[in-house]
């Protein structure tokens, strides 16, 4: 029942009203207790919402809120929180918690390191793979680093040159003896 303080003891249902409300009316806790959840304190609501949308599932609700799409203020409204927020590491909770009480610290990070903090996209060029060769050489596989380096999020870095050049990446078709290895461990270990 709503009575309840914590995360667990909400009914599937009362989250369902609440992201309603919240999706509705934002961050108004006083209006969501008056017209959603009378016996419940404005503090209350609020920390239910911090702990739901850190820790929520797909089965909390239906609702995705990682499809929400970002808008170009928030992108500014976040660099300008990652400025003030930035120290090392970035304090994602803190900037979630105080300009973004509808995204969590998850999506906050994503967006920032897969959109904004690292722009760049597409096809690879030999000009960059021989840069990626020679940070790694400077830096070791300090994939963050890198990515500072050569514009690119860390993960597109790492599958890049774990992917395509790394020494003895094969690529192309495999052996016989692949195959003949591969099939045994299929049959040994099944396909799962």
């Amino acid at each position: 029942m709503v009575g309840q303080k914590t995360y667990q003891k909400w009914s599937s249902e009362d989250k369902k009203i609440l992201l309603k409300a919240f999706m509705e009316h934002g961050n108004n806790w006083e209006l969501l207790k008056k017209n959603y959840f009378p016996s419940l304190t404005p503090k209350a609501l609020k920390e239910f919402w911090r702990e739901f949308k850190h820790t929520r599932t797909n089965k909390d609700c239906e609702f995705d809120f990682d499809t929400v799409k970002w808008t170009p203020s928030e992108d500014k409204k976040l660099k300008n929180a990652v400025k003030l927020f930035g120290n090392d590491p970035i304090e994602w909770k803190k900037i979630s918690d105080n300009h973004f009480p509808n995204r969590s610290y998850r999506e906050l990070f994503k967006h920032y390191e897969n959109v904004i903090a690292h722009s760049k996209r597409g096809l690879w060029t030999e000009r960059e793979d021989n840069q990626l060769k020679d940070l790694i050489k400077k830096y070791g596989k300090n994939w963050k680093e890198i990515s500072h380096k050569l514009g690119r999020p860390p993960h597109l870095i790492y599958e890049r040159y774990n992917q395509h050049l790394a020494p003895g990446t094969k690529k192309g078709n495999f052996t016989d003896e692949e195959l003949q290895k591969l099939a045994k461990s299929l049959h040994e270990y099944g396909e799962d």
